[in-house]
């Protein structure tokens, strides 16, 4: 600790226990002022920050611990200020900037921007014909979505772009085999995953 303040950057990831230790007093700040003196004691306190509720210090330790859940899509970033001070004279102190990034951690399913789509397209297009484009998003910054058309629905003549979610023909498409298809898309997160409705009417 200085007279002046630093500053130090931790992470801690948004499932964090309550009650997770984040940060730990430098032991060489410590270690710097003992050599100044016969016996040092120190109290610790946060300044700045600590009424946030989500953080707080130990004042003999200077350790800092979660005191309730964090949510990375509600504050990403916490600025604390811990004050430290000697109990023995001469009195001394100074103060530490704590910067704490939330780290993201999977715990949102994508939903799809709408419970269900629909299209048209003639009968006797090429193959590869774009038909539409589903789309889905994920409240989660790291998330990667991937789009599927799940087995087991019959013979649905389309494909689906993995990563866009554009949805092709994958045969030429007559009126008079079928005028309309109905089946289900997934989008998944590599751990949730949704599901929409797709009609696409043949003309």
């Amino acid at each position: 600790f200085d007279s002046g303040a630093a500053d130090v950057k931790i992470s801690v990831k948004e499932d964090a226990a309550i009650g997770t230790k984040v940060f730990s007093t430098p032991s060489a700040a410590i270690t710097a002022a003992a050599n100044n003196l016969d016996s040092l004691m120190l109290e610790f306190s946060l300044v700045e920050g600590g009424s946030n509720g989500h953080f707080d210090i130990d004042r003999d330790t200077g350790s800092i611990y979660t005191t309730s859940t964090l949510d990375w899509e509600l504050i990403s970033s916490y600025a604390l200020r811990v004050f430290a001070k000697s109990l023995a004279q001469p009195c001394l102190s100074g103060f530490l900037d704590v910067i704490i990034s939330v780290e993201d951690v999977n715990d949102n399913a994508p939903t799809f921007l709408a419970s269900d789509y629909n299209a048209i397209i003639r009968e006797g297009q090429p193959v590869g014909e774009r038909v539409l484009q589903v789309e889905a998003e994920d409240a989660d910054g790291s998330s990667v979505l991937t789009y599927s058309i799940p087995q087991q629905q019959g013979n649905i003549p389309f494909a689906i772009d993995r990563s866009t979610g554009v949805i092709t023909t994958t045969q030429v498409l007559n009126y008079e085999d079928a005028d309309k298809y109905v089946f289900k898309v997934l989008v998944s997160d590599g751990q949730y995953t949704a599901t929409t409705v797709v009609t696409v009417q043949v003309t």
